[in-house]
């Protein structure tokens, strides 16, 4: 086993910042005192839980590496449409669930609509209150309907 300099450990372990980062045969252990109560996107939106979720499920954007600014990771492209009420979404093609299924636009509004009817009191349905509908536009677009403007929806 290798052992890591700290300040790798911890550049790796902060989902903001986050550097992509191969090691070929080492081990990387990552620690924290923050407790995890959930792997499930729906239900994690506590440190701990949010960690482990950026280390295992890819997002449509992300924030990161050295920017806070988002920027499209399943998506190609997101943005608004007329107003701050009509955010569009174009899906990258050829993305494969470990199944083998390819990701389509329906995949994305089931995801969403999911973590809406949950409604898990320590998830993050509360983000997405302002989500009047999400819709699938062809096969690798979404549209996200929202009740009233929202610059910081991205």
């Amino acid at each position: 086993m290798r052992t890591l300099p700290v300040a790798l450990a911890i550049l790796i372990s902060q989902p903001a910042f986050a550097e992509a980062v191969v090691l070929k045969g080492a081990t990387l252990i990552d620690g924290t005192t923050d407790s995890v109560v959930n792997i499930d996107p729906a239900g994690n939106y506590d440190f701990g839980s949010g960690t482990v979720d950026y280390q295992i499920f890819q997002h449509l954007l992300e924030a990161g590496p050295g920017s806070l600014t988002p920027h499209p990771v399943l998506a190609t492209k997101c943005g608004f449409k007329g107003n701050l009420r009509t955010f569009v979404c174009n899906l990258r093609r050829n993305v494969k669930f470990h199944n083998g299924k390819r990701m389509t636009s329906k995949d994305v509004v089931f995801s969403f609509r999911r973590v809406v009817k949950i409604h898990d009191p320590s998830g993050i349905d509360t983000l997405l209150s302002n989500m009047k509908s999400i819709q699938a536009k062809g096969k690798f677009g979404v549209i996200f309907h929202l009740r009233r403007a929202q610059a910081a929806w991205p």
